[in-house]
């Protein structure tokens, strides 16, 4: 079963995510992740949410989401991202 990591990521210092955009990418691809979502126009239709940037991964499973996510390889760029936005992170199986 796949598992996607739904983030809402809110750029505060944008050239400093700069490096983040550059790198992570190639670090996703190789745990066997594929963007389906990298920013994009956002539209509020219901509730409160009003999230400016979403970026939406397909994991091929949960163990291969985790893994990137914990890699030693990802560690200093989720540093970055913690610097440089305000950001909202999960993993959620499905289809």
């Amino acid at each position: 079963m796949s598992t996607y990591l739904i983030a809402e990521v809110n750029l505060k210092r944008p050239e400093k995510y700069q490096e983040y955009l550059e790198k992570v990418p190639e670090i996703v691809s190789s745990y066997g992740g594929k963007y389906l979502v990298r920013g994009g126009k956002v539209s509020y239709h219901e509730g409160e949410w009003r999230p400016k940037r979403m970026v939406v991964i397909r994991f091929p499973n949960r163990k291969k989401a985790l893994s990137f996510y914990e890699s030693d390889e990802y560690k200093k760029f989720k540093k970055v991202r913690l610097r440089t936005t305000d950001s909202n992170l999960i993993l959620v199986d499905g289809l």
